[in-house]
């Protein structure tokens, strides 16, 4: 069987995987198939499956085996997503919550198989932060977190918002370790922060740095148990002997590696020392993805030898590897808001529990604005019907203060197209929401669009083109790396999000029986502006082909379905959009009742025109199914 199906599937092997003779072929299939050890809460088990202790005791043994003979792991969380291990077990949670643990593992194969590089959600354009490597970001921090913090009971999840790029998870090793738990702490920050994870283990004496005392310890196992849960970045001490981290490397599969190097007594001018160089090479001859040196600062000084070193590396490298470098201890604060990329961050400062990690993604940020790094940017909300608009400014001066942003927020109210431009030539305009009746007649005005936006055929979402002496000047690379910078605006570049708000609302409420199918799935949309273009397009992003649309003036309806069947043509999508002419009209026969209903009908006048006062029939509402009816009404 696992022969005649060797690719597109998925073989759950359930029970017979016991069995040593299939555990001896799994340890073989395994070299050329990913073969993944699912683990869940042993307490849960024994529950559902009503064992006693003699026969769970047994399968526990057994199952522990299935460690060596996967190459990947997995652990299946309980619904409540809890850090903790005390959840209650044994009961069988709705359908919808579910979602969960299909979302949770869905991702972890989408990482093992690099899938979600491909995904249509992620957007084409540089300025989307959440498809950019975080080493490819300006600036970039990881929130630093001990596996005995995150195993504490008492551990405050709210830290994950607190602005950080990534976590940073910390495995000491003089503490005791289960693998279970490390497991079981990856597959919770997955679902709880959604944040690339760094791997570090930490603990090694320096002393002490032989091959031999290498193997003696738990290091490299730890770090083989960091590569079978597929975290994102693994810390590499480059004091292990070349021939060890070679081998460790080879084995690294998608996981990108960073070799670290700190000097806890580096002396006078340490950054001078050649050994700084050598070791940076190192990195990149073992084929490390980036490069992580720090020093304890003796005294500030040692930020300016910093600073020195690392533009050297930048005038000898045509291709530099990328570099995370800071002093860490009270002298070396002032390099951590220097650094670029992942610099360690705490949750609390004056509560760390690492001295070298004394500062705050806050702080950082703040830092940033305060020598003039980053400029106070204007933000705006563009429509004719904007006062009442969901995202008051003071929501926003809340976000802001929060992340360490100094910017502002305004909602302005305008019916011309001429404001809108007199306001975005400021320097310190720094992008806007587009709200009717602007998202699609600001099209022509629009010098670059996402492909999102062109699908669509409106934005709601405008941000700045800034000229460039440095680059080419509609370089979305460039102009993305212009994030929180004032200057002159040449340009404007137009971007749909609404699609996503949509699609995400719909995906998370349908329930598995309604699951859309391509051939049987059929959704009805209301109203033909902006919103509704973006219903449309959601729609099918997420798979349905059969969509029907109804406005109360014919003729747009009949425009939005003439340019979504002319898109779908052209990008090969066999999607049919349907124009239901009149309320009176029957739902039709060849296609199966809705189960999705979007109605995108403004709530508030726009123009002097009176809001819609619309009212379903029922008998476009007769789905034996259920379904989701979203209302995404604004202006």
């Amino acid at each position: 069987m696992l022969h005649e199906n060797e690719s597109d599937c998925i073989i759950e092997c359930g029970m017979t995987s016991l069995n040593t003779e299939v555990q001896k072929f799994l340890a073989e299939y395994k070299r050329t198939h990913p073969v993944v050890y699912i683990i869940r809460h042993f307490d849960e088990i024994k529950s559902l499956l009503h064992l006693g202790d003699a026969d769970a005791r047994r399968l526990r043994i057994g199952d522990s085996k299935h460690r060596i003979y996967s190459d990947f792991e997995y652990f299946n969380l309980s619904d409540s997503g809890s850090l903790s291990e005390n959840t209650a077990p044994g009961s069988f949670p709705s359908p919808h919550l579910l979602k969960e643990a299909k979302a949770d593992f869905c991702n972890f194969l989408d990482i093992l198989t690099c899938a979600q590089l491909h995904s249509p959600l992620k957007s084409m354009s540089f300025f989307d932060i959440a498809s950019t490597p975080v080493e490819n970001r300006l600036y970039s921090y990881a929130l630093a977190l001990t596996l005995s913090e995150l195993t504490n009971d008492n551990f405050d999840t709210a830290c994950f918002e607190s602005g950080q790029d990534a976590i940073r998870l910390i495995i000491d090793l003089k503490e005791e370790h289960s693998l279970e738990v490390i497991t079981r702490i990856i597959a919770s920050i997955r679902r709880i922060a959604k944040n690339p994870i760094i791997y570090d283990v930490v603990g090694l004496e320096k002393a002490l740095s032989s091959a031999a005392y290498f193997m003696e310890t738990d290091y490299l196992p730890l770090l083989s148990h960091g590569i079978r849960n597929c975290v994102d970045y693994m810390m590499v001490d480059l004091d292990l002997p070349d021939t060890i981290s070679k081998e460790v490397i080879s084995q690294k599969r998608r996981t990108k590696v960073i070799g670290c190097f700190h000097d806890e007594m580096p002396g006078k001018h340490g950054w001078q020392n050649k050994t700084r160089y050598e070791k940076y090479q190192q990195a990149r001859t073992l084929g490390c993805d980036m490069v992580q040196l720090t020093q304890n600062a003796m005294t500030r000084n040692d930020n300016d030898d910093l600073n020195a070193f690392v533009y050297s590396l930048h005038l000898a490298q045509e291709t530099p590897l990328p570099l995370i470098a800071y002093n860490t201890g009270p002298l070396g604060r002032s390099s951590l808001i220097s650094n670029k990329i992942l610099t360690p961050v705490q949750y609390h400062a004056s509560n760390s529990t690492i001295d070298s990690f004394n500062m705050t993604a806050r702080q950082a940020m703040r830092g940033l604005f305060a020598t003039f790094i980053f400029d106070s940017l204007k933000f705006y909300h563009f429509g004719a019907s904007v006062s009442w608009s969901p995202f008051p400014p003071a929501m926003h001066k809340a976000a802001y203060n929060e992340l360490g942003l100094e910017h502002s927020y305004q909602v302005f109210e305008t019916t011309t197209l001429q404001n809108i431009k007199e306001i975005t030539s400021s320097p310190h305009f720094g992008g806007a929401s587009i709200s009717l009746p602007f998202k699609a007649s600001i099209l022509p005005s629009i010098d670059i669009k996402s492909s999102h936006a062109t699908a669509i055929g409106a934005i709601n979402t405008l941000l700045p083109l800034r000229d460039s002496l440095e680059s080419d000047k509609f370089s979305l690379e460039y102009q993305a790396s212009q994030r929180n910078r004032a200057g002159p605006v040449i340009g404007w570049y137009g971007d749909n999000t609404d699609w996503l708000g949509i699609f995400e609302c719909v995906h998370k409420n349908l329930s598995p029986r309604n699951t859309i199918r391509s051939s049987k799935t059929s959704a009805l949309v209301i109203g033909a502006g902006g919103a509704a273009r973006a219903a449309i397009y959601a729609l099918i992003q997420m798979g349905c082909r059969k969509i029907l649309i109804f406005n109360r003036t014919l003729q747009h309806a009949e425009e939005v379905a003439f340019h979504f069947n002319s898109w779908a043509n052209i990008a090969e999508i066999p999607a049919v959009i349907h124009v239901i002419q009149s309320i009176s009209d029957p739902w039709p026969v060849d296609i199966q009742p809705a189960t999705i209903i979007i109605s995108c009908i403004p709530a508030h006048s726009i123009d002097s025109q009176r809001p819609a006062n619309f009212k379903a029939p029922e008998k476009w509402i007769q789905s034996k199914s259920g379904g989701v009816v979203a209302d995404v009404s604004k202006s």
